[in-house]
């Protein structure tokens, strides 16, 4: 059992670092791929597959004991579901709420309700979700003449973008080259800003969501998004990764 739960431990601890390595990537990706638009589905490999991996690693460490023996099933194991990012982050704020995690400081507060109301954030998890579930595959279904349950992530990435930064405001300007660069720098710092506020919740609960030292001593590995203040959001190239 011993040996068990040792093994359970730094499965963790290296989940907890790629899962870092994933997120930071993804982040720089697109920075970096801001003047492609048809970039986008780099970073969301990078970016879907970190958040999946850092919210079923903090369900595990919420629905087990302090050897992180599983006390329930913390998300379902098998199929799509498993990664649908929508019901993930679901279970895991009716998970925090029942622990009245929202109501323990006003940062708290602010993160759950961010999570659960914050209108472009539900889009982006939405786009992820079905991106993990089978829309990565669109075009090798394409290929294949196979049934395609989940669409193109292109126009739900399109629809995203023009809610964040209006084109269609810019294009009455004139598409002169400097509009342009302006609407698209713009827009870059605006989906940084929503997915790294969305991570920093996630890595709070390391450290304030009373889930035990060993959830604590993980988050050495996630320190670069817990020190972000609001002030530091939308800065960080991530041009340092190692």
């Amino acid at each position: 059992m011993e040996n068990n739960s040792q093994e359970r431990k730094i499965a963790l601890f290296e989940e907890i670092e790629f899962t870092n390595r994933l997120l930071r990537h993804g982040l720089r990706i697109l920075y970096e791929s801001q003047y492609d638009y048809n970039y986008h589905q780099v970073p969301l490999f990078l970016l879907s597959n970190g958040f999946e991996r850092l919210i079923k690693c903090i369900l595990v460490l919420i629905y087990s004991d302090d050897d992180l023996n599983l006390l329930t099933e913390p998300f379902p194991f098998k199929g799509r579901e498993g990664h649908n990012l929508v019901s993930l982050l679901q279970r895991l704020t009716d998970g925090l709420i029942t622990r009245n995690y929202h109501k323990k400081f006003p940062a708290a507060k602010t993160d759950i309700d961010f999570l659960t109301n914050n209108k472009h954030l539900r889009e982006i998890i939405q786009i992820f979700s079905n991106f993990g579930q089978g829309a990565r595959y669109h075009n090798i279904d394409i290929l294949l003449s196979q049934v395609r349950k989940y669409s193109s992530t292109s126009d739900a990435w399109n629809r995203l973008e023009n809610s964040l930064v209006n084109f269609t405001e810019l294009c009455k300007e004139g598409i002169e080259p400097e509009n342009v660069v302006k609407a698209i720098n713009e827009l870059a710092y605006k989906l940084v800003i929503i997915i790294e506020r969305f991570v920093r919740a996630l890595c709070r609960l390391l450290t304030l969501g009373d889930l035990g030292k060993l959830a604590k001593s993980t988050s050495v590995h996630v320190n670069i998004f817990l020190s972000l203040s609001d002030s530091d959001l939308g800065k960080n190239k991530y041009q340092e990764i190692y």
